[in-house]
């Protein structure tokens, strides 16, 4: 005689529900869904698809390893994927201030050329 075993299946999930997480709006910078009143998911540019949204900070600390690598005001107010001006202001997350100290300490951290002489 057979016994006919049951047994769970090997997901959690049946292959046939859909997955709530993957039709959630993701984060482009990490890839996390949602947002909250603090960190909200913001659409900075024409972008679309799984590039459309991205966190408030991830955007803020994406803009400030651009400006420590040299980018310049222009550079940070356009996306480099759609090329589209930011729709966000920088002003709102406080990276104008934070560029302009960059440059200063830049201006301040140059290191300075030794007088040439002249033969004569």
């Amino acid at each position: 005689m057979w016994r006919l075993l049951v047994t769970r299946p090997c997901f959690p999930f049946s292959l046939l529900e859909e997955d709530s997480e993957e039709e959630a709006d993701l984060c482009r910078i990490c890839q996390i869904a949602g947002g909250s009143p603090a960190n909200p998911l913001l659409e900075p540019c024409g972008c679309v698809g799984s590039l459309r949204f991205v966190h408030q900070e991830c955007l803020k600390k994406w803009l400030k390893v651009k400006i420590t690598s040299g980018a310049d005001l222009g550079a940070l107010k356009t996306c480099e994927m759609c090329k589209q001006g930011l729709l966000i202001n920088l002003d709102d997350l406080n990276l104008t201030e934070f560029y302009q100290k960059h440059q200063q300490s830049r201006v301040r951290n140059a290191p300075t050329l030794p007088p040439q002489t002249t033969a004569g």
